[in-house]
């Protein structure tokens, strides 16, 4: 699987492995790119670069939000269950229950209605 389809797609399926990884490297890449922007939001005298260090968080926000649900969907895939389940992620205590149980559950064996496995 290509990275722009690892992480932007919502279809096909992705092991657990892959899910954590992808999950975890998000994460990482979200903070330290909210922590550059929160920096020069602050460094900056000037409103328009400070806006635009806003706008940037923001953009950081909605991509990560995408690629983490993204990967629930091809996790959920994997395991046989409908991709829509991912929506769970904005619920609150709901969205660490369904993180923890999509690093631990195996997919199913052999191709599923969501194609083959990834490895």
């Amino acid at each position: 699987m290509s990275l722009l389809r690892t992480l932007f797609s919502f279809s096909g399926r992705m092991d657990k492995g892959e899910y954590q990884t992808v999950s975890f490297c998000s994460l990482i890449a979200f903070a330290f790119g909210i922590d550059l922007a929160v920096r020069l939001m602050n460094a900056t005298g000037s409103d328009s670069l400070s806006v635009a260090a806003g706008t940037f968080g923001l953009v950081l926000l909605v991509t990560y939000v995408w690629i983490e649900l993204a990967a629930t969907a091809k996790r959920l895939h994997d395991t046989g269950a409908s991709g829509a389940l991912c929506l769970l992620t904005f619920v609150p205590l709901l969205n660490l229950l369904l993180f923890a149980v999509m690093c631990h559950v195996d997919g199913t064996e052999g191709p599923n209605h969501y194609g083959s496995p990834t490895s």
